[in-house]
């Protein structure tokens, strides 16, 4: 168990919290990078040789973030995002730079790095605030500096798991597409109404979250629908 921090960290960690849960608002790290305004990829153009792209995928990936951890010998999961996190988002763009592969290396513009290091800054924070829930699941009861932001996280990730799990249960059942399409029209619009209602009374505690970033969903049917079955191609392919 990491010693709870001293009270002014403790005040410190309770905003980096507040400030950091609207990054788990959406369901895929993508949309999150969409409500702030943040290109999702890079395309960068080489003297020599073929072009190559960098999606937010790349960075906000939990087997390349794992494999971060080890090269420094990170063994456990961290989860705080003040003084660590911050620390681990230095360390985590040096060592996509500098160590990862070649492809990265190939990011020098201005525009490009200060792309790449929004990206892996809002990556690292995600991959914390996710830590910080797991860790809360399992009873760690310092897990969390406030125990508003673990509500509401529960709440968001609930939530979240009804919009996963729901449309692999119509596909299983449902295999018309047009009618596919319908039902999961309808179950997003009304997770959506449901997310709205519950997080409503909730924004007025935290008025200072970007706006962007906590407001309503994209609709997300057809990327849902595809991301949807890639999951279940994949889960068939791992079984």
């Amino acid at each position: 168990m990491q010693p709870s921090p001293p009270k002014d960290e403790l005040s410190r960690e309770q905003e980096a919290e507040w400030k950091t849960l609207p990054l788990m608002r959406y369901l895929h790290f993508k949309k999150v990078l969409e409500a702030a305004g943040i290109p999702t990829k890079i395309v960068i153009q080489p003297q020599s040789g073929k072009e190559i792209t960098i999606q937010e995928s790349d960075i906000y990936d939990r087997g390349t973030w794992k494999k971060f951890l080890s090269s420094i010998n990170q063994a456990v999961e961290p989860y705080r995002l003040t003084g660590v996190g911050e620390a681990l988002a230095i360390e985590y763009k040096r060592w996509f730079l500098t160590q990862h592969t070649s492809r990265y290396r190939a990011i020098s513009s201005e525009s490009h790095l200060t792309w790449f290091e929004q990206v892996v800054t809002l990556a690292v924070q995600r991959f914390i605030m996710e830590n910080k829930f797991e860790a809360y699941l399992r009873q760690q009861a310092d897990a969390f500096a406030s125990a508003h932001v673990a509500l509401v996280l529960t709440l968001m990730m609930v939530l979240q798991d009804i919009r996963k799990e729901t449309p692999r249960v119509i596909h299983h059942i449902v295999k018309e597409p047009v009618l596919f399409k319908a039902l999961l029209q309808e179950h997003f619009d009304r997770s959506e109404r449901l997310l709205k209602e519950r997080l409503s009374p909730l924004q007025a505690l935290f008025p200072s979250l970007p706006h962007g970033l906590i407001g309503p969903a994209e609709q997300e049917t057809e990327e849902g629908a595809h991301e949807e079955r890639a999951t279940e191609e994949e889960g068939k392919r791992g079984e």
